[in-house]
């Protein structure tokens, strides 16, 4: 009975001395981070508690002339800076997709840099009207701080317009731009909601005239890189795009899982229930799909190729988890480019493209979670 309280109360105390150090480890991480960071602005601050505790004499400094030249400096720099980048991310653009200029222009870091180089500006062109008044030891501190603060912010600048001329981080910003715009629609559905009770969600999607086209709008940016990227036989990031591509239609897909409609649509003798959801976004995506298919097979190695049958695979088991009934429709389009590849005698793109169709039944998940 003792020997297990001992047990029990060791154990616990590991745990706790676990968590301390686990706590610790994560706050260290966490300032190496911003001194990583910002080391520039740290050894300022330093400089400023070194020049406070010495308290060194520097009445007799004109400070004016230094102010003035380092406004001007500055304002050469955010000119040079903001000039010189716009080269890399116009050739991103020609290279990858144009709307590389759009997600650019509305970037925050950009303002943020320019804000911080404009108010250092400011507040130097400020210190050299009200030099005679001010403690010299002051006006010293705040030049060490923004200097050490501002050449930061640069650095973290250069990595941030290199990182938007790299492809993964481009497919990313795209991504994100597109479900911020979907959860646009989801806020906007919600709002008609509440306003209006009578009115349901599936009917609130109604009053979006511009649902679909701003959806497809970056789905098309995808598909820009993607016919770039054939051209330049990359198949590593034709396979992201496409991956990305399928992740924002999974997620359009997840925010109107409580708010489909269903039709009876005419195709024979008997008619049958099909969600809007397919006619507004599943088909256009497998349509463009297609597109890039047959894109993929006229200029490029038959590898590009089956990975549009892969997400036509994966983009099924997605849609089996959801509603049976579409997952018809990638699997009709997968064989319709297993044709298209028959037609002009390939031999491996068919052969493999069988063999990913016969895999969508038995990954397919046979639940139906929409609701009627």
């Amino acid at each position: 009975m003792v020997w297990d309280l001992w047990v029990t109360m060791n154990s616990k105390n590991k745990d706790e001395c676990e968590e301390i150090f686990q706590s610790i480890r994560i706050k260290f991480n966490k300032f190496w981070g911003y001194i990583k960071k910002y080391p520039l602005t740290i050894l300022s601050i330093l400089m400023i508690l070194q020049l406070l505790y010495f308290q060194l004499n520097l009445e007799n400094i004109n400070f004016q002339n230094i102010l003035i030249a380092l406004a001007t400096i500055f304002a050469t720099i955010l000119a040079l800076v903001f000039t010189l980048s716009l080269i890399p991310i116009q050739n991103a653009a020609s290279m990858w997709t144009f709307s590389i200029l759009k997600i650019y222009r509305e970037d925050k870091t950009n303002y943020i840099i320019f804000l911080f180089f404009s108010i250092a500006i400011l507040i130097f062109i400020l210190l050299a009207i009200f030099e005679q008044g001010l403690n010299k030891a002051l006006i010293l501190s705040i030049i060490l701080f923004f200097i050490g603060f501002i050449f930061d912010n640069l650095r973290i600048y250069y990595i941030h317009s290199v990182s938007m001329i790299d492809p993964q981080s481009i497919l990313e910003k795209i991504k994100i731009e597109a479900f911020k715009t979907i959860d646009g629609f989801d806020k906007i559905v919600n709002s008609i909601n509440k306003q209006n009770k009578n009115i349901t969600k599936q009917e609130a999607y109604r009053f979006l005239s511009n649902y679909q086209q701003s959806i497809n709008y970056w789905l098309n940016n995808f598909s820009e890189i993607y016919q770039k990227t054939v051209g330049r036989n990359d198949l590593l990031v034709a396979k992201a795009t496409l991956n990305y591509m399928l992740k924002v239609l999974e997620y359009a897909l997840e925010k109107r899982k409580d708010s489909t409609n269903y039709r009876l649509v005419h195709t024979g003798l008997l008619p049958i229930k099909e969600a809007d959801i397919a006619k507004d976004i599943i088909y256009p995506f497998c349509d463009r799909l297609k597109e890039l298919f047959v894109l993929s097979c006229k200029s490029s190695t038959e590898n590009i190729s089956l990975e549009i049958i892969e997400t036509y695979k994966n983009l099924a088991i997605f849609l089996s988890k959801f509603d049976l009934e579409t997952v018809n429709i990638p699997i009709h389009y997968a064989k319709d480019c297993t044709k298209y590849a028959q037609s002009i005698n390939s031999i491996e793109i068919p052969f493999q493209a069988i063999n990913i169709i016969f895999h969508i039944s038995t990954n397919s998940q046979n639940e139906n979670n929409f609701r009627y």
